[in-house]
């Protein structure tokens, strides 16, 4: 079997594609790291992922695999590999814009795809939630406008002054309510719409290849870059929790992500309060004004206070939950930061392009 020599400071994996000697012969991947525990995850008809050194057998010419290699410090990256029936070139290239459109369609399927479950698992929670969120908040307005043309219909339709006099002003309070719940379900789209942007995102980012450069061997040598601070803190920047996955850590992720996205919905929830109860506040005090009754006015003049006690309530809570979720995405850029590398040793991973069913005349090898 012959090998790809190499020369190179750190850790260096040797994926070669051989034939094993056995009753059966059969293709397999030969793993090889010097120092070893370098991970190295095939993923084509099954899932399976080893620490070298070790091999991959039972492999189907013709079938198309994807090899990710992943070392601490160092993005993990990978490309599909598709081994040539009878012989003749090895076909490998990215497949960015299928897993993109996978998280599109399903979010966390492109993670998944690639053998992120965590990412996946934190895709489907993040965007469902919101979603769920939104669900709610589109349903309370649907609720207010139908009330709303009811009441309209039974104002048009009254059979007294007295009835039209009640009916229309449960119309203009409904029509108010359906307003702003309509308002408020816009901001909450908004929040789906950022988690949502944020799974395509992250998925874009697993999935970026590593840039090629063909060798004088005929080797296809791609590279790939340690892991950097300043990486993660510009995905932090747009997305909190998106550096600390970067960084492999997902318990700061989770940290991050989900506590920006559900301060960010209560203090949704909390203008939207806010604002219902400044319009219960302004009819309170239009009654005040309009009324002729003493008993009236001093009711009208009651319900004002009270309605404005509460509103300032909830504007203080709405501030209470906006900064708290400012201060979590400006600390998820600096936590990023601090946790990432420098990005001061190049890593690369290489694919020989020539490869015979039965022999051992290509591989793959990857080298940090």
């Amino acid at each position: 079997m012959t090998t790809i020599k190499t020369v190179s400071i750190g850790a260096v994996v040797w994926v070669v594609v051989c034939t094993c000697t056995s009753v059966m012969a059969q293709e397999c991947l030969r793993v090889e790291s010097v120092p070893p525990k370098v991970t190295v995850t095939l993923k084509g008809a099954e899932y399976r992922s080893l620490v070298a050194p070790g091999q991959y057998c039972s492999l189907v010419p013709g079938r198309t695999y994807r090899v990710t290699a992943s070392l601490d410090r160092f993005e993990s990256r990978g490309l599909k590999l598709r081994l040539p029936e009878d012989g003749g070139q090895v076909h490998f290239s990215g497949d960015r814009a299928g897993r993109v459109g996978r998280s599109v369609v399903i979010p966390g399927w492109g993670q998944g795809s690639m053998g992120y479950a965590a990412n996946a698992f934190e895709a489907v929670l993040s965007v469902g939630g919101s979603g769920l969120k939104f669900w709610q908040s589109r349903d309370r307005y649907l609720t207010a406008k139908r009330e709303y043309e009811r009441h309209s219909w039974l104002a048009d339709n009254a059979t007294s002054e007295n009835v039209r006099i009640r009916e229309v002003a449960e119309t203009n309070r409904f029509r108010n309510n359906a307003e702003l719940y309509r308002d408020d379900s816009y901001v909450v789209a908004g929040i789906l719409g950022w988690q949502m942007l944020a799974n395509v995102a992250e998925t874009y980012l697993l999935a970026r290849p590593p840039g090629a450069e063909i060798l004088e061997d005929g080797t296809v040598q791609l590279r790939i870059p340690e892991r950097t601070g300043f990486r993660a803190a510009v995905r932090s920047l747009f997305f909190p929790g998106l550096g600390q996955k970067y960084n492999g850590d997902h318990g700061r992720a989770v940290l991050f992500q989900f506590g920006t996205m559900v301060c960010a919905m209560f203090a949704a929830d909390y203008r939207l309060e806010y604002r219902l109860e400044e319009s219960g506040y302004v009819s309170a005090m239009e009654r005040f004004r309009t009324a002729t009754d003493v008993v009236e006015k001093e009711r009208a003049l009651n319900e004002s206070r009270a309605y404005a006690a509460s509103r300032d309530e909830r504007q203080r809570d709405m501030y209470v939950y906006v900064g708290g979720a400012g201060v979590l995405w400006l600390l998820s850029v600096i936590d990023a930061a601090a946790n990432g590398g420098r990005g001061e040793e190049p890593g690369f991973f290489g694919m020989e392009t020539s490869y015979r069913s039965g022999t051992a005349r290509g591989g793959v090898v990857v080298r940090f």
